[in-house]
């Protein structure tokens, strides 16, 4: 049987996941697509490529700047939702659900790098 006592947290995480899940892919989709294609198009990728610089920096360039901005946006979702402190909550599910999204925007950012 279902429990019927439902709280604030509850709601928050039904609700509020899967959109900030995709807004989190958009985000890392719109910035690797960004740091990639755009170096590309503008003839910069050539001229770096022309130093001493391995072939595959401008990828692992933008895949750290996806770890660091996501790695950013896990911290300020966990420690966000620690401070509202929702009933019904607790310091493991703020984080689980802070480093759902974050994992979330790192898996779309990369596979947007694996296809550019």
């Amino acid at each position: 049987m279902q429990n019927s006592t439902t709280s604030i947290s509850n709601i928050f995480v039904s609700e509020l996941s899967l959109w900030m899940m995709l807004l989190a892919g958009i985000f890392a989709i719109i910035l690797a697509n960004g740091n990639t294609r755009k170096q590309e198009d503008n003839g910069l990728l050539e001229i770096m490529q022309a130093r001493c610089v391995g072939r595959f920096a401008p990828l692992l360039a933008t895949f750290n700047e996806l770890i660091l901005i996501n790695g950013l946006t896990t911290i300020l979702i966990g420690s966000g939702l620690n401070i509202l402190n929702l009933t019904g909550s607790n310091g493991t599910g703020n984080w689980l659900f802070a480093s759902l999204i974050g994992v979330a925007g790192l898996l779309f950012g990369s596979l947007t790098i694996l296809l550019a």
